[in-house]
């Protein structure tokens, strides 16, 4: 038996955890991109009915260091992070995953959060 990618109670969400699970804003936005709206879309249904209990579960963990929970809370973490990414073109209705006349994403810099003393 293989090791879980997701806490037991969200296994049926794990294939899409190798596409979808990203660490990074810049992954999941690429990743976003590089997709028709159509396969967008199906992520998003396929995790919305999920969405409020992935929620209650990562609230019981700390959200400022993703590397100090287990590998497969984490996945949930970016899997649901990503899901968040794939609202804006589902809910607002976009025609295309991106905007035409967006900010070229070849421009955009990703910084790390900044430290709050």
């Amino acid at each position: 038996m293989s090791e879980r990618l997701l806490p037991e109670q969200f296994a049926g969400l794990e294939s899409w955890v190798g596409e979808w699970s990203l660490p990074t804003e810049a992954q999941r936005y690429r990743r976003r991109l590089s997709l028709p709206l159509d396969e967008v879309k199906v992520f998003y249904h396929a995790l919305l009915p999920h969405m409020d209990e992935i929620m209650k579960y990562l609230q019981g963990f700390r959200g400022d260091n993703p590397e100090a929970v287990p590998v497969q809370t984490r996945n949930l973490f970016y899997l649901a992070l990503a899901f968040m990414d794939a609202t804006h073109p589902v809910e607002l209705r976009w025609k295309t995953t991106d905007l035409n006349d967006a900010f070229p994403a070849s421009r955009i810099e990703y910084h790390p959060p900044s430290s709050v003393s």
